[in-house]
């Protein structure tokens, strides 16, 4: 339900011509409406700031075409497989851009949008774990966060990182996607004061283990608050830096 939909419901019940209990049968039948099987969250944005993203893996092309008719135009259709992607004008029949590496559709209105004044950065421990980042860099551009990537600067070279020290001692938040020991992370959580988001990847791995190494490890960091999300997933990490922004903008403003 969109908020103009929201403001014509609740005008009509301000001059009596609904009751509460129609309008609430309303408000609860649109987030819960069935697209096929899919149940959307139209009401997300307005309330976390943070588009629906609807999981491509493991849907017809059917329901993401009906999922991207109902919620257009703030819409992001993540993990796509080969097949959707091979199929991509049958579904998305021309609303929506499609960026191959990170396997994510999206509204081009969305990255076209205002930007915030934040600073951002999205760092890689090597060059495998770019789709997972990138993926994270158009989630925070839907949002109206720029988000700058250097990728490639792993703890095997630390003379890689080192010109980032400034930047990263006076970011607004910092996500790092890093595989194998992803000790970057606790590195960088050393550095800078700013919230850090780790992202475990299994890109690049020399074990059987998934990223399941890089997560333990993340998780057994040393440097207090370091935050870490689920494996190679991109979209959980730029929603966290939405939610802690978010929650800034409101103390400001409070």
């Amino acid at each position: 339900m969109d908020l103009d939909r929201l403001r014509r419901l609740l005008e009509s019940y301000r001059q009596g011509g609904s009751d509460w209990r129609t309008v609430i049968a309303e408000i609860q039948r649109e987030m819960a409406r069935e697209l096929l099987g899919v149940r959307a969250d139209p009401l997300r944005w307005e309330r976390l700031g943070f588009p629906e993203v609807v999981m491509g893996r493991g849907k017809s092309l059917n329901q993401l075409r009906e999922a991207v008719r109902r919620l257009k135009p703030r819409v992001l259709v993540s993990r796509l497989t080969p097949s959707q992607m091979e199929n991509f004008s049958r579904w998305s029949e021309g609303e929506l851009e499609l960026e191959v590496d990170a396997r994510l559709a999206y509204h081009p209105s969305l990255i076209q949008g205002p930007v915030q004044p934040y600073r951002v950065y999205l760092l890689t421990g090597g060059t495998a774990d770019l789709p997972v980042a990138r993926e994270c860099q158009l989630c925070l551009m839907a949002c109206g966060i720029p988000a700058q990537l250097f990728a490639d600067v792993g703890v095997a070279g630390l003379h890689r990182l080192a010109p980032l020290a400034s930047d990263l001692v006076g970011a607004s938040a910092v996500v790092v996607v890093a595989g194998m020991e992803a000790s970057l992370a606790t590195l960088v959580a050393s550095i800078t004061p700013a919230p850090v988001i780790a992202v475990p990847s299994s890109g690049g791995g020399v074990t059987p283990l998934a990223g399941i190494e890089s997560l333990v490890s993340m998780l057994s960091s040393c440097v207090p608050g370091l935050q870490v999300v689920a494996i190679d997933s991109g979209v959980s990490a730029a929603a966290a830096i939405v939610r802690i922004l978010r929650v800034g903008e409101q103390k400001e403003e409070g």
